[in-house]
């Protein structure tokens, strides 16, 4: 078997470096699309007194947005704020820029993850994007 090979756990779920692989490729695409092109998004807020309301994950997602150690969602580049963001209306993690003037996040794609309960950690290298998405299960210490 060689080392780009998967396997499955026993509840179906793809494992091994094909994996890694698979998301290192489709996030580095996103880079290569015209993102400029991306539709524009209506945003809507409420009011607030000072700053700016935060995205909200929703009740559908994971309700921890890193798990126990700090994983990054957002990263820099070419002038713009990039985040790897859940997508209600695509019921899909996806890639979303953020937009200073409306202070609103635009999903541009591409897919991330399909699974509501995954977590993610992203890293900008400069050059590549870099996205471990993984589930967790959370045990209580006895």
């Amino acid at each position: 078997m060689n080392s780009w090979s998967s396997r499955s756990t026993q509840d179906g779920r793809e494992s091994g470096s094909r994996k890694w692989l698979y998301l290192g490729l489709l996030c580095a695409a996103a880079f290569s699309l015209d993102v400029q092109t991306a539709p524009a998004q209506n945003c809507t807020s409420t009011a607030v007194t000072k700053g700016y309301r935060d995205f909200n994950f929703g009740s559908t997602v994971y309700n921890l947005p890193t798990a126990e150690k700090p994983e990054h969602k957002l990263w820099w580049n070419d002038g713009f704020w990039w985040g790897s963001l859940w997508d209600p209306s695509a019921n899909k993690y996806r890639i979303h820029r953020f937009n200073l003037s409306s202070q609103c996040w635009t999903s541009v794609g591409p897919d991330i993850d399909d699974r509501s309960q995954s977590l993610a950690d992203a890293l900008w290298d400069g050059q590549k994007l870099y996205v471990a998405s993984h589930i967790t299960e959370l045990t209580s210490a006895t």
